[in-house]
């Protein structure tokens, strides 16, 4: 990965630590819908490239039992999943984008 792709990454990360904080108002937070985007667009790879539940957690670096719950809702991706999904899928990477573009805009009156 290149070095500007990756620092936009990280100027998205302030998404993820909203994600995960702890006292940050709901609103805040990656509402459900995102979290939604994100779970189609792994189940999506998964297909695409023919991976396993076992081939894409090892993909992303994370154990099939994680990935699992998170597939069944049964749990939300946290910073860390987040940060290794962005690095690894480029429609994870688009959706993040997009959120950060969201985010960045004055609220409208």
């Amino acid at each position: 990965m290149d070095k500007r792709r990756l620092a936009k990454i990280e100027q998205m990360f302030y998404i993820f630590e909203r994600e995960v904080g702890v006292g940050y108002p709901a609103e805040e937070r990656m509402d459900d819908r995102d979290i939604e985007a994100i779970i189609e667009a792994l189940q999506r790879v998964r297909e695409e490239e023919f991976l396993s539940l076992r081939g894409l957690a090892k993909r992303l670096g994370f154990s099939p039992s994680h990935l699992s719950m998170i597939l069944a809702h049964k749990r939300r991706p946290g910073k860390r999943f987040l940060w290794a999904a962005a690095q690894r899928v480029e429609e994870i990477r688009r959706l993040l984008a997009a959120r950060f573009e969201e985010t960045k805009r004055p609220p409208r009156h």
